[in-house]
């Protein structure tokens, strides 16, 4: 990569689908000039990217059935969730192998990452039952699907988008 001038400073600003990440100037041999260039090599799996999410969903319930389970008698509960919900970066990391000119080189956790958006939307909908166990205490298994409609990154070079999918187990005690 080409240093750039960067608030009239020469920066090296490596790009990638999670954000531009800026070269730590302390860490090189030299001092960045407007004509250095240095290579950039990223590991497979080197990325960290750790978000937040905040769920806004609507529940229906469809289906009851009642079953013989556990020495009694249990409600077994179908259910479709969806909604919107709101995701922001909580952590960013990139680990890297910096080759400069010189032949220097060195490893190096990037941290600075800019032109990640604080906050994005999206939408999620999924399928999911409970059974309850007693009055306050039900067991679930959800399945869900999501995906951002605004962008995470939204640089010159990538737009980059989160969806995916999961699988949620768990236990709900209702304290009322």
């Amino acid at each position: 990569i080409r240093a750039e001038n960067l608030a009239g400073q020469p920066t090296f600003i490596y790009r990638t689908p999670f954000g531009n990440a800026l070269i730590p100037v302390e860490e090189l041999s030299q001092p960045p000039s407007i004509d250095g260039y240095l290579t950039v090599e990223a590991e497979e799996g080197a990325t960290t990217v750790t978000y937040g999410q905040i769920p806004l969903l609507l529940q229906y319930d469809f289906l009851e059935k009642q079953l013989r389970l556990f020495d009694g008698r249990r409600s077994l509960n179908f259910y479709l969730f969806g909604g919107g919900q709101l995701t922001f970066p909580l952590k960013k990391s990139l680990f890297v192998e910096i080759y400069e000119a010189d032949g220097y080189d060195f490893y190096t956790t990037l941290t600075n990452i800019r032109g990640v958006n604080n906050l994005s939307f999206g939408s999620t909908f999924g399928l999911g039952s409970k059974v309850k166990m007693s009055y306050r205490t039900s067991f679930f298994v959800e399945g869900s699907l999501y995906k951002n409609f605004t962008p995470m990154v939204s640089n010159e070079y990538y737009k980059s988008t989160l969806q995916g999918g999961g699988l949620r187990l768990g236990f709900y005690h209702s304290l009322k």
